[in-house]
């Protein structure tokens, strides 16, 4: 999600006709989940991604309408029987795409969440996707604790339900939901946007070294200490976003703990492995 609002507001200035595609909800085997996004450019480019093949290409098809009489469309297709057949797919079941035209007007709540990412904030973007109510259909409004920032200025009536909606998504279990929330006369796609979790690598031997490569694939923000520099080096951990170089113990009881911190301890004895055990073991982090 980062990469491609990033990527949508680099292009935004130049090409203020892309038209916003997300996957609002899924059924059975699809190339993509919920919460896949891309933006639709005039000249046929493409910036993130749905899921390829007709799904994607259905969606650019009537992205260009959307672009010419200015409304949200909200569209299934589905990836089995004979259509699919005839198109070599064998996925099996079936998608709910929501196309946004003008999705400049957006621009706002986008670099607001991007600059709220960088601050770590714990946020939830929420996609109107039908309305019978104060809120517009193909809005976006974004979350954050109180404060709620929208595409368009949200009613006052409408803010207590969209901070109710943010409440329960951040409370459940895994906290990575994304899903299509329903009540009478109104269909929100919510997005929890959570803070990049950290892992506190204790220890920079062969385990640890190993494990920092793959964390860092896997998207984590990766500290190793060890109290080793021949260990705790670039040369041997090139994928660390930071490397201490002190006493194991010491950095660990100071390091700011929260519910998106990760520690591994693989020092190189189990002396070790318990004084850092014992400075985190009652911190509130995830693992």
């Amino acid at each position: 999600m980062s990469e491609f609002f990033a990527s949508l507001l680099e292009i935004l200035p130049r090409e203020p006709a892309a038209v916003y595609a997300v996957v609002a909800s899924t059924k059975g085997s699809t190339p993509q989940t919920a919460g896949a996004k891309a933006a639709f450019l005039p000249d046929g480019r493409v910036v993130g991604t749905i899921g390829g093949g007709c799904l994607e290409a259905e969606a650019q098809r009537r992205a260009r309408e959307v672009r010419e009489d200015g409304k949200p469309v909200l569209f299934e297709i589905r990836l089995d029987g004979e259509s699919a057949w005839d198109n070599g797919l064998i996925c099996g079941g079936s998608a709910e795409v929501f196309l946004i035209p003008g999705i400049a007007g957006s621009r706002e709540v986008l670099q607001q969440l991007r600059a709220r990412q960088a601050r770590r904030e714990r946020l939830v973007l929420v996609t109107v996707v039908a309305s019978a109510g104060p809120l517009t259909v193909g809005t976006l409004h974004l979350v954050s604790g109180d404060e709620v920032i929208s595409s368009v200025p949200a009613t006052a009536g409408s803010q207590p339900l969209l901070r109710a909606i943010a409440r329960q998504a951040l409370e459940m279990p895994g906290e990575i939901l994304r899903n299509v929330v329903e009540a009478p006369g109104l269909r929100v796609l919510v997005e929890p946007v959570l803070p990049r979790p950290t892992l506190l690598i204790v220890g920079a031997g062969h385990v640890g070294a190993a494990l920092c490569r793959v964390a860092a694939w896997l998207d984590f923000e990766v500290v190793v200490v060890d109290d080793r520099a021949s260990f705790a080096n670039r040369q041997r951990l090139p994928d660390a976003a930071r490397i201490v170089v002190g006493d194991p113990p010491a950095v660990v009881r100071e390091f700011p703990m929260t519910r998106d911190t990760y520690v591994v301890i693989v020092t190189r004895g189990h002396r070790h492995d318990a004084q850092a055990l014992q400075e985190c073991v009652n911190a509130p982090t995830a693992y």
